[in-house]
């Protein structure tokens, strides 16, 4: 019998990462925890179970599996470690139609998208977030909570923690951006990047800088 898991969130990304589990069709979907029910009370016949305060019972009733599918990244960190605390495994959600070399490093409560190719000796720290379409290069580093939306990651490069990489961007090789950094979409990343840094454009230029997690 296949072991349940329960997905929080019931947003777009929760959509998605429903659809990944479908088709990898590895666990079975318990329903869906979130603040407010979906449109219809169900997300593609999942039902809605409540609220976080139902995940104690989860637990109690054999449900110890669960998936943060929150597109924020300090959101999905912070309820990540809550989950962890509370006792429940964080499994991975990785399409059957995307490619993962063997020799790659996997954190806990990652998504992996439709079209994805993982690169060899890339690591991937926990709740990473690659969308449909992303490539990641050899020996390439995406610390914890990142997401890189449709966007190519050369190798050697290290994306920082929490660091948005907007669709159609690439990041040269070895190249080092920093944490809760964002990417815009488009730009073509050929320097390193700070901390907290916004960058945009062909090539891509500072706009600005936000304190960390902000």
């Amino acid at each position: 019998m296949k072991e349940r898991v329960v997905i929080l969130g019931g947003g777009p990304q929760a959509r998605e990462v429903i659809d990944v589990f479908e088709q990898a069709a590895i666990y079975r979907i318990a329903g869906i925890v979130a603040n407010e029910p979906p449109e219809g009370g169900a997300l593609y016949g999942h039902p809605y179970l409540g609220a976080d305060a139902i995940l104690p019972e989860l637990l109690q009733q054999g449900v110890d599996h669960a998936f943060v599918a929150i597109g924020n990244n300090r959101a999905r960190l912070d309820l990540m470690e809550k989950l962890r605390g509370m006792g429940f495994k964080l499994p991975n959600a990785i399409s059957p139609r995307s490619y993962v070399s063997p020799h790659a490093s996997l954190g806990q409560g990652v998504v992996i998208m439709h079209g994805v190719v993982v690169g060899v000796s890339v690591d991937l720290g926990d709740g990473v977030i690659l969308n449909h379409r992303t490539a990641v290069a050899h020996d390439a580093r995406l610390e914890r909570g990142a997401h890189i939306a449709a966007s190519i990651i050369c190798g050697r490069t290290v994306i920082g923690e929490g660091t948005n990489v907007w669709p159609g961007s690439t990041v040269g090789l070895g190249v080092k951006v920093g944490k809760w950094a964002t990417i815009g979409a488009g730009s073509l990343v050929m320097r390193d990047v700070e901390d907290g840094a916004t960058v945009v454009g062909l090539p891509a230029r500072k706009l600005k800088i936000v304190e960390s997690g902000e």
